[in-house]
């Protein structure tokens, strides 16, 4: 069984992501290459942004005290899903 491939880093997605867009702007690519490079560029695009969003959260659990000194509180990944889940509320009304 082949290993699954290795995460590229922020930076290497990044580097690809701006070879593939100068390979589609190249004019010299046939149409199943062109939805192959479109398809790997949207997959390391989410990749990106996931990336940048987690960063974002590591970079809010950082608060300042009433000692105005940094202070790192632990991130918990499960609390942060829950805040962020869609919330129904039973005045919801569906029109279809």
């Amino acid at each position: 069984m082949p290993k699954p491939a290795a995460q590229p880093t922020f930076e290497s997605a990044l580097e690809r992501i701006d070879a593939i867009v100068q390979k589609l702007e190249s004019d010299g690519l046939g149409l199943e290459e062109l939805i192959s490079a479109c398809e790997e560029g949207s997959g390391l695009l989410k990749f990106c942004q996931t990336q940048l969003a987690r960063a974002q959260q590591r970079l809010d659990i950082i608060q300042v005290n009433l000692a105005k000194e940094p202070e790192i509180a632990p991130f918990d990944a499960e609390s942060a899903a829950k805040a962020e889940a869609p919330r129904s509320s039973a005045k919801d009304v569906s029109l279809f």
